[in-house]
């Protein structure tokens, strides 16, 4: 359903088909809370959309110069129900234009002629992102790379765009000034580019697939990974800290508060001679009541896809990005969003003597009920660990006004995974595609969630 909001009169709930850099125009500055989404990647395929007008002078009478086209030969087209399995054929790409007079360039995104000329166009699109994303907003790019020469590269993430991350070795372009066989380095340029226009690098993740397709490749390791870059606009942002769990020998050596070996690490001659301390042995928080904070390497398998999609993002990708990116309210009236906090206080207090019975110890509130362990106590072994947990929202603003979910947006949205988990998630979404069929297929996937 297409709706709008009183603030900006912003469509929302919709996928909307035109070109990117178009209907990015039309969208208000910063109305947008979150973006998620995976471009085009260089020198991969055609799309069969009409190419776009990039760069030049608008008053130009151009006279075209047609490029020669090219043939990518045995390029992973499909992957069929198991992940490990795929299609080969040759795939043409269309022939693309330059102007002679004006430098202008016709063509889709991702089918330049040179990775400098890709670049311009991906930034020139994010420039706009940048635009419409809030200022308290995050921004999830998605880049895969590709080899210079050999006409092969390799890809993978999801984004629905056909064959597009087939993750096997895909085809790059040949006409490149990096040495043959070399990595382009695309996902590195492109993260380069968005800090020299002013965007906040604060992390690059790391998408491990485990079930990544084997490659054919003899001189080099198999690729089963991919970049996902976290940008910002400003140094202070919404954001909601994600946990994972903690590692199991972290779970085992902390169960009762205090390490096994603790004593004997801690008397141990060559520590006191030479004056070390033994860290985090003796420490009543090290577990955590809900994990450590979450970190880099996302380990998560491929996603099947039954129709016109080759190697759909996974859910489990977006979901944390939305989660820690996407407020869960958002004011009406200033757009304002409002902060989701897990508020953990901790008590500590030291027992003297010996403890009581009935009395806890360790961060895992064990009772006392041993009258042998109560006799052999001694000063300041035990402690009484107590924690409380309290989600709250709490409001940035005082505006007394209604509240709505976050916007998360999808320039390619594609099969429209971003979208489909956002209205999961109850978020609001907003999704652009050039290409009509997937926009129709991103429509189908949403109509059969509530």
């Amino acid at each position: 359903m297409n709706r709008s909001f009183n603030v900006f009169n912003l469509p929302i709930d919709t996928i909307i088909p035109g070109n990117t850099l178009s209907v990015l125009n039309t969208l208000p500055s910063e109305s947008i809370d979150c973006v998620i989404t995976s471009p085009p990647y260089w020198g991969l395929r055609s799309y069969s959309t009409t190419g776009q007008l990039w760069g030049g002078d608008s008053e130009c009478e151009h006279e075209w110069l047609t490029g020669k086209e090219k043939v990518i030969r045995g390029t992973a087209t499909r992957i069929e129900d198991s992940l490990n399995q795929a299609t080969y054929k040759d795939i043409r790409l269309p022939p693309t234009d330059s102007c002679q007079l004006c430098n202008a360039w016709r063509g889709e995104l991702g089918l330049e002629p040179t990775f400098q000329l890709y670049i311009e166009h991906l930034q020139t699109i994010f420039d706009e992102v940048y635009r419409v994303l809030k200022k308290t907003g995050t921004c999830w790019v998605n880049l895969g790379d590709s080899y210079a020469g050999s006409g092969k590269g390799y890809g993978g993430a999801d984004h629905g765009k056909l064959g597009k991350h087939a993750n096997e070795f895909l085809p790059a372009p040949i006409d490149t000034e990096i040495p043959t066989k070399s990595l382009c380095n695309i996902p590195h340029r492109f993260a380069i580019s968005m800090t020299d226009s002013g965007w906040i690098q604060r992390n690059t993740i790391i998408w491990h697939k485990p079930s990544c397709m084997p490659s054919s490749a003899k001189d080099r390791f198999t690729v089963d990974f991919e970049y996902v870059f976290l940008f910002t606009k400003n140094k202070k942002y919404y954001f909601e800290q994600q946990f994972e769990a903690q590692a199991p020998h972290t779970l085992v050596a902390f169960k009762n508060g205090i390490r096994p070996d603790y004593p004997k690490r801690k008397n141990n001659p060559e520590n006191i001679k030479e004056g070390k301390t033994v860290q985090g042995v003796n420490t009543p928080n090290a577990i955590l009541p809900n994990g450590r904070n979450k970190r880099t390497v996302w380990r998560i398998n491929p996603q099947p896809f039954k129709d016109a999609h080759f190697a759909v993002f996974p859910e489990k990708l977006v979901e944390p990005m939305i989660k820690a990116g996407c407020p869960s309210l958002v004011c009406d009236s200033c757009n304002k969003p409002w902060d989701s906090d897990l508020d953990i206080s901790y008590t500590h207090r030291a027992r003297h003597g010996k403890p009581e019975m009935g009395s806890y110890v360790g961060n895992q509130h064990k009772k006392i009920t041993d009258k042998k362990v109560m006799a052999n106590g001694r000063e300041n072994d035990y402690r009484m660990d107590k924690h409380t947990k309290v989600l709250s929202v709490t409001p940035r603003c005082d505006c007394d006004a209604p509240t709505r979910a976050g916007i998360v947006l999808d320039p390619f949205v594609g099969s429209g995974t971003t979208a489909l988990v956002a209205r999961k998630l109850q978020r609001h979404y907003i999704g652009i595609d050039l290409n009509e069929e997937y926009v129709t297929m991103a429509n189908k996937r949403l109509s059969e969630v509530l």
